[in-house]
Parts: C-alpha cells; structure tokens; sequence
C-alpha cells in the first residue's frame, strides 16, 4: 500500500536559471550572470546524476535511534530511501525501491517504506501486505497526512521520526518481537540520485 502526495517543502530549481545564450555573451569576464547561471545548472547536474547524502550525521542518528527503537520493540522492519527526483509515478518508485531493498523477503511480511523525493517534493509511506491487512488505508491516510503537515514546515527529521514512532506503535502491537526475526535489514538511511 502507497500513499503519494505532491508537497511544498525543499528548494526547486526553476527552469529560468538555465543558461540563455541571448542574453549571455561568452566571455565569464564580462558577464557574472553567465557564472551564476552555469554554478545552478552544474549543481542541478550533480544532484540529478550523483548520490546525495540529504541529512547531516546527526541528522541520520537521530532517525536511525528512531528506526532501531521501533524494529526493537516488533518483529517489524522500517526504512528510509531518499533521493532527489521521482522519473515515475510515485507508487511504481516507492515499490521498485521496496523490492531492491529486498523488503518483501521480511518472514511476517511486515516491512515499511518511508520514500521522499526531496527536488520533486513527493513522498510515499509504502507498508507490505503483512501489515496492511491489520491496519487498512485509515491508518496509511493519517499517517501520510502527519508526514505531510512535518514536510510542509520544513521539519523533515522530526516528520521521519514521528512517522517511524507511529509505525513502530503498530508494529509492537501486531507484531511483537520474537527471537527468530532479529533486525532483518539495515537501519541506515538510503540515498538515491
């Protein structure tokens, strides 16, 4: 289960900070647009082809303590994948990294996925059928809609965190931890492109 939605928080590049040759002549001496036209074409480049680590290493502790406190308390499993841009509709991403996570292999089936899209400013909170059959679209809906009001106010590790905590909330009560399942899969954020 997805839930995608199209959110205002992050920095957008705008078409119009592409260099126009027009209004440009060639010579960088005699023209500093041409350079800062080419710094924001070239750092859109980077961040369009290059893995880019979105959250500083505090930021990451903080949201992998939440993860780990979560996992520690089910059998479940929780994970974060960023990158910058979405090139298809959100719910085919989100699913796409789920199976390249290898998150559908969790014994209870009962791994979640927390995708943003930062540049695109989307999102999608997918949960496999483990634990979509005990809590419906209601509590995918709140959830996207917590996650959402955290985004739009600029409060991305706080809105992770929360999420995280209110699906871990879940996950202790429909699946406690046992010996068997120990911490499947990573706690550490993952970046894409």
């Amino acid at each position: 289960v997805e839930l995608k939605n199209r959110i205002s928080f992050g920095r957008k590049i705008s078409k119009n900070l592409l260099y126009n040759p027009v209004h440009c002549p060639l010579s960088i001496v005699h023209c500093p647009s041409f350079i800062v036209h080419h710094s924001s074409l070239l750092m859109w480049l980077f961040n369009r082809f290059f893995k880019k680590q979105f959250f500083n290493q505090d930021e990451e502790k903080i949201i992998m303590k939440a993860i780990r406190k979560a996992e520690k308390e089910s059998s479940g499993e929780v994970r974060l994948y960023v990158e910058s841009f979405c090139k298809k509709p959100t719910h085919e991403r989100a699913l796409e990294v789920f199976k390249k996570l290898k998150m559908h292999k969790t014994k209870e089936r009962n791994a979640v996925l927390i995708y943003i899209a930062m540049e695109d400013r989307l999102f999608a909170i997918f949960g496999d059928e483990g634990i979509h059959q005990k809590m419906g679209y209601s509590f995918w809906n709140k959830e996207a809609e917590s996650l959402k009001s955290f985004l739009k106010n600029g409060e991305t590790v706080e809105g992770i965190c929360q999420t995280v905590h209110d699906i871990g909330q879940v996950l202790k009560d429909f699946f406690p931890p046992n010996d068997e399942n120990g911490n499947e899969l990573s706690d550490k954020p993952v970046y894409g492109r």
